[in-house]
């Protein structure tokens, strides 16, 4: 897995992907992100799937590199309790390439310095007449 970039709020990264085995094949690379959590705070799922892409038909040693890209205000939590509100706390956001949602390939850090709020209730509400 490359750096991370970001650019005007996205995210990307790269992904090269080589075809080690016999046979010509496909895969799915997939990227997670595990958001800052402290007990009493915001509820959130522990580890959750941003980003994913396919590859082509690889021949056994060829290659095929994917830039994965996402917001960074997909990793936003809902806070039900607090500013009932979405919002991209402040931490430590552990961007990771898996196979699945168990197996951790790679992993990089992506810091936010303080909380923000992107989305309040009734930002969100639509009237309709």
């Amino acid at each position: 897995m490359g750096n991370l970039n970001v650019t005007d709020g996205k995210i990307s990264v790269d992904v090269t992907v080589t075809n080690t085995g016999s046979a010509a094949g496909k895969d799915v690379v997939e990227l997670y992100y595990r958001p800052p959590y402290e007990n009493g705070g915001i509820e959130k799922e522990s580890v959750n799937l941003i980003a994913f892409d396919k590859t082509d038909l690889l021949q056994p040693g060829e290659s095929q590199t994917l830039t994965l890209t996402f917001s960074e205000e997909d990793m936003a939590s809902f806070d039900t309790y607090g500013t009932e509100s979405y919002v991209l706390e402040a931490g430590d956001y552990e961007i990771s390439l898996r196979t699945d949602s168990h197996t951790v390939i790679d992993q990089k850090v992506f810091k936010i310095g303080s909380d923000i709020v992107l989305y309040t209730m009734s930002q969100m509400c639509v009237l309709r007449i």
